[in-house]
Order: structure tokens, then sequence, then C-alpha cells
């Protein structure tokens, strides 16, 4: 199944979701105020609760579920990193690396990623890895035609949407402009680990 459009919001009418978790407190251990002790219940606004269930069903069964949008896995990485769930975002960075590269990431997901990842995100790395490779593949999917009887690339419209994110534009044009700044290699080549987070500095064993 071939991922959905990227969304601003989960909900159809735009309200806020809420849905709750029975999660043995000894599994997530999050610091709350006295007055939340006797309540036996921690809520978490930032939280997305599609994002948040991936994290309950890893906790649990230490797996991630098959055929997840990716915006839901993004949301997922991003609790995951608040958490200090390193394990969970190696895992989460894996499964999109294989998908991305199935499906291809377009430059409206490459933008969608981008906006909502942190600077030095191992994740935002491997879009933006994964993205210059497909442009340098296929330029002519991405460029306007010169005149009227020249067809318009494939993603043209989605390539003018994503220059109004100027962070992305820069990096891209500094992997295309700068030898030493390109990956040596395709993402899905490089080796696991260099997408995954390493706390200490330590490579994955």
């Amino acid at each position: 199944m071939a991922p959905k459009r990227p969304s601003v919001d989960d909900s159809e009418d735009g309200r806020a979701q809420k849905r709750s978790f029975a999660v043995w407190d000894n599994i997530i251990t999050v610091t709350v105020g006295p007055e939340k002790q006797e309540e036996k219940a921690v809520h978490l606004p930032e939280d997305n609760p599609a994002g948040f269930a991936i994290i309950v069903e890893w906790l649990y069964a230490d797996k991630i579920a098959e055929n997840l949008d990716w915006g839901c896995m993004l949301r997922a990485y991003n609790a995951a990193r608040r958490f200090g769930m390193s394990d969970l975002q190696n895992a989460l960075v894996d499964v999109l690396r294989a998908q991305f590269v199935s499906w291809k990431l377009n430059p409206e997901w490459a933008s969608y990623f981008w906006k909502n990842t942190i600077e030095g995100c191992p994740l935002r790395k491997l879009v933006l890895d994964l993205f210059y490779h497909q442009v340098l593949r296929k330029p002519d999917a991405y460029k306007k035609g010169a005149d009227a009887a020249e067809a318009n690339g494939k993603y043209v419209t989605e390539m003018e949407q994503l220059t109004a994110n100027a962070q992305l534009v820069t990096a891209l044009f500094w992997r295309f402009a700068d030898p030493a700044d390109r990956p040596s290699k395709e993402a899905f080549k490089m080796n696991t680990c260099f997408y995954h987070v390493h706390e200490d500095g330590k490579e994955c064993t």
C-alpha cells in the first residue's frame, strides 16, 4: 500500500483527539506533580494517539506493526526522542528507510519530514540523502518544461512548494554543490547504523 499524502491533522473536524492507554507504571517513568499521583494518569498533550500506540506496542511486544502511515511513524519517532527511546527511533528509521526506497520519497513528503524533525536528527539526514539521489537519478521528473510544448516533470508542483522550506533547499543545494557534503553512496546501501541514534557516541552492537 502506497503512503498517503502527509496531513496536518489526524481528525476530520480538526478537534484534538484523546485516547487512553493502560500501561504499567514501571514501564514508562514520567515525573508528575503531587496532584496527579492519586489520579494514576499522565497526560501527554504533545503526543498523537496513533504515534503513542506505536510506542506502547514496542514496549510490550518489541515490534512495529506493518503498513503504518509515515506520519504516524514520524510522530512516534519524535515521541521516542523525547522519552529517550533510541532503540525505537532506530527501529523506526530502519522501517522508514526500506519503505522510502520502495515507494520513493516525493518532494511533499521530504518537506514534511524536514519540517517535523529537529536539526541534526538522523532521520532528517536520511531524508536529505535519499531525496538528493532521487533528484540526481531522474532530474527531469522535477523540472519545469522550457516552453508550452515541453511537458513538466511529474513533481514540478511539489518541487515549487518545497522551495518555501529555505533550510531544506539550502541543504539540498550543498549536496549538489559540494562533493564533500555528499553521502559516499546511496542511502539504502549504507550500513543501517549510519542513520541510527547513538547514545554516548557508541555505535550499534
